[in-house]
């Protein structure tokens, strides 16, 4: 099955791991498949940073930014 779109262009992320720019959002510019990767994938991230700059993520490194405010009102609300 081929799909025209890539579904994961333009998702808001932010960097997770053990990495320098852990906690840091940015925006999925492109994706790399078949990388020498435990995940297999790769994303090119325009970091939301001044000043903007790309950097390459694997898919374990990365979460959706959604999940995050989730998460983090799930556990406000908890607390209060």
């Amino acid at each position: 099955m081929r799909f025209d779109a890539t579904p994961w262009i333009g998702i808001t992320v932010t960097i997770t791991g053990n990495h320098a720019y852990k906690g840091y959002h940015g925006i999925i510019r492109d994706v790399f498949c078949n990388r020498t990767t435990s995940s297999g994938l790769g994303f090119q991230v325009e970091l939301l940073s001044s000043p903007p700059k790309m950097e390459i993520f694997d898919f374990d490194n990365v979460l959706e930014a959604s999940y995050v405010v989730t998460f983090a009102f799930l556990v406000l609300q908890l607390t209060i």
